[in-house]
């Protein structure tokens, strides 16, 4: 799996829904770690590679990237019905969004696998339409998909 940087200016609504799933997926990841998890890695680790006289150290993080990552991979095989229906709730969802929350810089450096990086920007083609005088940026591309795993998870979060 190849994997290259990519830096993308997001829309403030894009990065607080990246921060608040980033959150969640975090909070979900430390229950699991509590639980035993880096453990359960490292021993089968030693198991599977022979690993004598080697030292591990296993961290696990939920980044921006990994988030989106995930949102492109759970909506990539959305029709353009399910996007429209996305784009739709667009403007509703925003309006549950604190716009004084800090939430850093709106021009994260992300480390995605390229076939994603490809994805998105086939997506700029697909959400063409004949309404659109020029062509769809790659920011709002994020926007959607982010927005469309947000809508997806919505069910599993507490409001906060």
């Amino acid at each position: 799996m190849t994997r290259e940087y990519l830096n993308v200016r997001l829309a403030y609504e894009a990065k607080y829904w990246i921060e608040k799933l980033q959150e969640r997926k975090q909070q979900d990841l430390n229950r699991r770690i509590d639980d035993g998890l880096v453990e359960d890695i490292e021993k089968r680790v030693f198991e599977e590679f022979s690993l004598d006289g080697v030292s591990t150290t296993i961290i696990l993080k939920v980044s921006a990237s990994s988030i989106i990552e995930d949102a492109f991979r759970r909506t990539e095989m959305y029709s353009p019905e399910q996007w429209k229906k996305v784009n739709d709730k667009l403007v509703d969802t925003e309006k549950g969004i604190d716009f004084h929350k800090k939430i850093g810089t709106l021009t994260p450096r992300f480390y995605l696998d390229t076939n994603i990086i490809k994805g998105l920007e086939e997506y700029c083609i697909t959400f063409m339409t004949e309404n659109n005088i020029r062509s769809v940026k790659l920011s709002y591309v994020i926007k959607c998909v982010i927005h469309a795993y947000y809508l997806e998870l919505e069910n599993n979060f507490e409001d906060t």
